[in-house]
């Protein structure tokens, strides 16, 4: 696989999951597009050169998704992105590093496990609830997701990251046509804060955040470039970039954001081996951002078909994450397989992170009960 062209086009292979975030907050909160494309850009940029790696920068997906389905101000939205971080800038006081290490390295397989069943779910839902699907449609959709998972496994060409390319050139250039259109929803008081609208933005956040942005990022760095490539990927630092940056983000306003882990599995299935691809990928959005403050640049619109493919791709990679415990004594295979139909019943990541961790407590209590019944054998 050609490096270079792989560090390009692997610089957006995680569009789809920023785009519709960016658009949707833009557009129903009343947030300045040339402020979430600016911030993001310039986070990238940083994340790339501090971590080495090619480091995601995602939207803090559950307070970013519950404001847009609630309707929260901006005011709220800002304010709870800060909250998130302030919050984790404190943990990071206490050595956080000493209790997330002790998190089973299973019930992180099971949250990559079903976030990329979320994934696909959401891919799957998104083709079929177009007015423009069809049979055909449905056949390239697959014919699609069978040629890019079978390229990059035998890394024959970043075809993944060329795809994402494609979906994000379409998401600047093409006309409004066959794209997915962002229904406005009652406008809210850009200044209005509601207590109890500020806890539900923030305390599903922290939970998440956890779990998949910091110990599940952390773990799938790991496995991608290894400790010595991956040494700046800390427990530590995610949490001090998160905390540092969303204080920011919130005082600044810009996009509240994390790194998860399945936006590092888009970027180096489409190609990145390199920090490079953040610089690639950060420098377009500023510049981006300054279209759009000149006016040069208007709503973004996202091809459903092509989000579509990409989503199902990366659930599929980020599945095979898992991989390693699904080798391990049956009793891990059960709380995987837990963990995944929690995912495809509910697709909340946190019902997923309690049957793992639910788990977890069966099994630690079963092997209590064996040690004292050894005991008394003896």
């Amino acid at each position: 696989m050609a490096k270079g062209l792989g560090n390009f086009t692997g610089a957006f292979a995680d569009c789809a999951i920023l785009f519709p975030f960016i658009g949707l907050l833009s557009i129903q909160t009343g947030f300045s597009l040339t402020l979430l494309l600016g911030s993001v850009g310039a986070v990238y940029i940083i994340s790339g050169l501090y971590f080495g790696i090619p480091m995601p920068v995602q939207p803090l997906k559950s307070l970013a998704a519950t404001a847009i389905a609630i309707g929260a101000s901006m005011a709220e939205v800002r304010l709870g992105g800060a909250c998130v971080g302030l919050i984790f800038l404190v943990l990071v006081g206490f050595n956080i590093e000493r209790y997330f290490l002790k998190i089973p390295t299973e019930v992180i397989h099971g949250l990559q496990l079903g976030l990329g069943i979320i994934l696909m779910m959401k891919a799957l839902s998104l083709l079929w609830g177009q007015a423009l699907f069809s049979t055909s449609n449905a056949l390239m959709f697959f014919v699609l997701v069978f040629v890019i998972v079978a390229v990059t496994e035998k890394k024959l060409f970043p075809i993944l990251g060329l795809l994402a390319f494609a979906c994000f050139m379409w998401a600047i250039f093409y006309p409004a046509q066959n794209t997915i259109i962002f229904e406005s929803i009652e406008a809210t008081s850009a200044s209005l804060i509601r207590v109890e609208v500020l806890l539900a933005l923030v305390v599903p956040q922290l939970i998440l955040t956890s779990a998949n942005s910091i110990i599940a990022t952390r773990n799938t760095a790991l496995r991608y470039f290894g400790p010595q490539k991956a040494n700046k990927t800390t427990i530590h630092a995610l949490a001090t970039s998160i905390g540092l940056g969303n204080v920011g983000m919130g005082l600044m306003g810009g996009l509240p954001f994390c790194h998860g882990s399945g936006g590092l599995t888009a970027h180096v299935k489409g190609g990145s081996t390199h920090f490079s691809s953040n610089l690639i990928i950060g420098f377009t959005l500023v510049v981006l951002s300054m279209f759009s403050f000149v006016g040069q640049l208007g709503e973004i619109h996202m091809s459903p078909f092509f989000l579509s493919v990409l989503l199902f791709s990366v659930g599929f990679f980020h599945c095979l994450l898992a991989k390693p415990s699904f080798q391990k004594n049956t009793s891990v295979k059960i709380r995987l397989v837990s963990m995944g139909c929690a995912a495809l019943i509910t697709q909340n990541m946190l019902w997923i992170l309690g049957i793992g961790l639910i788990s977890d407590l069966v099994q630690l209590f079963k092997s209590r009960i064996l040690v004292r019944q050894n005991i008394q054998r003896l």
